[in-house]
Order: structure tokens, then sequence, then C-alpha cells
């Protein structure tokens, strides 16, 4: 078997390669996606291509299954395909123009049920129910796994979703997380989950070369479903899935200010900030995007600390 360096190094390469073509030929079709606009230098980033994330989700599923499929790998690889799936249809629809920037949110949301129902049977079915709980150790969940990991697979996607407004944000985050992901696969003897990390974080650093400022593709919902997914899956099988919102401080913080935003313009006729996500108050008060991105990635790498401390600690 290779080890997780080499092929996170091999796909690392191989996406390297890959993405100047996917862009080429996004790029010859117009195939880029509508973006709702925040500031003058946001609107000029209308109609560079999406779904980059399709290079990411091809390069985990290829290597999954073949260099290190078993049951686990399995279940990380079904969560990247039914991820790209349904992002797919989103990016699709938001390129064709129809609906306001891609699916209707009624439409994605039950499109997310499956793949999040999924994974918790397979959790379940792996033996893998069992997640630490603070306070009370590991504790075999049964069949309370799949409520479980349904509520955050619906929560870790769109938050990642979320996440994917400025250049070279979403990637740079993810790849923290798959970072420590695999540091964890590797700390506490889980290879299936080593291995896909490593390939994942490979195959971002690589989607990052040409997704930094100022942008040559997107992620798209492609990408971003994807991600949020098999975030899930591998937490679960690390028996860390209540350690989620830790390792994905950054998503969940950008989800709060939606959220903290959406109800003050609903309940208060005013907005809390300037413009939800997060990162769009800050490029409205003037900071670049290069800027955003090193303070949530600095964000990214406390919640990562805290996760590899806890974590390990946890296993002790």
């Amino acid at each position: 078997m290779s080890s997780p360096l080499f092929l996170g190094a091999l796909f690392c390469l191989i996406c390297t390669a890959v993405y100047p073509l996917w862009v080429r030929w996004m790029t010859k079709r117009h195939l880029g996606q509508r973006i709702q606009e925040y500031t003058p230098e946001h609107r000029t980033k209308a109609g560079t291509p999406t779904m980059g994330g399709v290079v990411i989700c091809c390069a985990i599923i290829l290597g999954g299954a073949v260099f290190t499929w078993n049951r686990a790998v399995a279940l990380a690889v079904f969560a990247v395909a039914s991820g790209m799936a349904l992002g797919m249809l989103d990016d699709v629809e938001n390129i064709k123009g129809i609906g306001s920037l891609g699916l209707a949110w009624n439409k994605k949301l039950a499109g997310q049920v499956v793949p999040g129902v999924c994974i918790g049977i397979g959790l379940l079915l792996s033996g893998l129910d069992a997640q630490w709980i603070p306070g009370f150790g590991l504790v075999a969940l049964g069949w309370w796994i799949i409520p479980i990991a349904l509520v955050a697979a619906l929560a870790a996607s769109n938050a990642v979703n979320l996440t994917d407004g400025i250049d070279g944000l979403c990637g740079t985050t993810g790849a923290i997380v798959f970072l420590v992901l695999a540091v964890l696969g590797a700390s506490l003897h889980v290879p299936a989950v080593e291995r896909i990390a490593a390939l994942a974080l490979g195959s971002t650093i690589a989607f990052l070369l040409f997704n930094w400022n100022p942008a040559r593709i997107f992620l798209g919902d492609t990408g971003a479903l994807a991600i949020g997914f098999l975030v899930v899956a591998l937490m679960g099988e690390l028996h860390l899935l209540l350690l989620l919102p830790v390792v994905g401080i950054v998503f969940v913080i950008e989800t709060l200010s939606v959220i903290i935003n959406v109800t003050a313009v609903v309940k208060f006729k005013r907005r809390i900030i300037r413009a939800s996500p997060l990162h769009h108050h800050f490029q409205l008060g003037g900071m670049s995007e290069p800027a955003i991105v090193g303070v949530f990635s600095a964000l990214g790498a406390f919640g990562a600390v805290v996760t590899l401390l806890v974590g390990t600690g946890l296993h002790v």
C-alpha cells in the first residue's frame, strides 16, 4: 500500500496538471457562475468558471478506489460522490440561469437528506456508531447515529458552501481541516481516514493554486457539498463527530453570521453586520481578500489545534 504522504503528493501533482485543462474547457464553453453583488471587485468575478470541485472529487474517488479500498473508504467515497452529484445539479442550474442562484433551497435541502441518512446508516453498519461525548467517554449511540449524522451533514455541507464566497477562503480552510483529519487518522491508527484525508488535502492544495486571488476557477457547490459530507463521514469514522463544530469553526462562524443577520432583518428590519456570510462584512469594510483569508485561516488553525489536542487526548 502506498503511504498517505505519497498519495497526497501524487494527487496534488495530478490535479495540478488537470486543472489548466478543466479551466480551459469550462472557459471555452462560457460555463461561469452567476454571483451575488457585494462590491465592484466581487462583481468582476461573474462568469469565472465554476465546478472546480469536480477535479477534487474525482481525485478522491479514484484514489480511494485504486489505492485503499475498504468499507470505511467506501463510506467516504459515497459521501464525496453524493455531494458531487447534488452540487453539480445546483451549479448547472446556476450557470443556466435557473432560479436565483441555482437550485431552490427546498430542493437542495431534500437532496442533502438522503446522503446524510446514508452516511449515518453507513457508520452504524460499519460498527462506528460509538462517538466520544464529553464527560461520558465513548458512547454507543446505536440508531441515534443516523439523525445525528443527518444533522451534521446538513449543517456541514451548507456551512462549507457559504464559505465559498471569496478567492482562496474555502480551499484554505478546507485544507486545514483535511490536514488535521490526516494527522488524527495517523495518530489514532485509522488508516482509511488518514489516506482519504491525505488525498483530499493534496487535491485541495492543487485547487488553491488556481483559486487564489485572482481566482481562475471557483469550487462551486460541486466541491463544497462534497467536502461537507466527506468531513462528516471522516469525523464519524474517528468517533469524533461531536468535535465537528470545533474543527470546522470557520464554517460555524460563517453560518451563524447568516442566521444572525437574516433574523435581525426579519425581526428588527436592520442588519447586525454589513453583509453575510461574515467574510462579505469585512470585504465591504475595505479589507482585501488575501487579508480576509489570512484572518479566517488563523482561526481555522486554532480550531485544528484544539481538535488535535482534544481528539488525541480522548483516546489516551
